[in-house]
């Protein structure tokens, strides 16, 4: 649990940052109408991440619905890690 909270307020702040990842992507992202083109795919590839993770009868769980809390609790260890070493997020 401290890892998800520890890696979802990493998450929140990165946005903030002068030189975070988040700016320069979504920067990169609507530079031009060519690399707009990719919104839809983006936008197509994360419905179905969402088909996938979701179980079609809602008694029933999905084993593939953890993937997002693991993937949380590793950049909650990213972050706690980055907190250690460097003192920041």
């Amino acid at each position: 649990m401290g890892l998800m909270l520890i890696g979802i307020i990493g998450l929140a702040m990165e946005p903030f940052r002068d030189d975070s990842w988040l700016k320069t992507t979504l920067a990169k992202l609507f530079a031009s109408t060519t690399s707009m083109m990719f919104i839809p795919v983006i936008i197509f590839v994360l419905w179905l991440l969402n088909r996938w993770m979701t179980s079609p009868n809602k008694p029933e769980t999905s084993r593939s619905g953890d993937f997002p809390m693991y993937l949380m609790m590793a950049a909650g260890a990213y972050y706690q890690f980055k907190l250690i070493t460097t003192g920041a997020f």
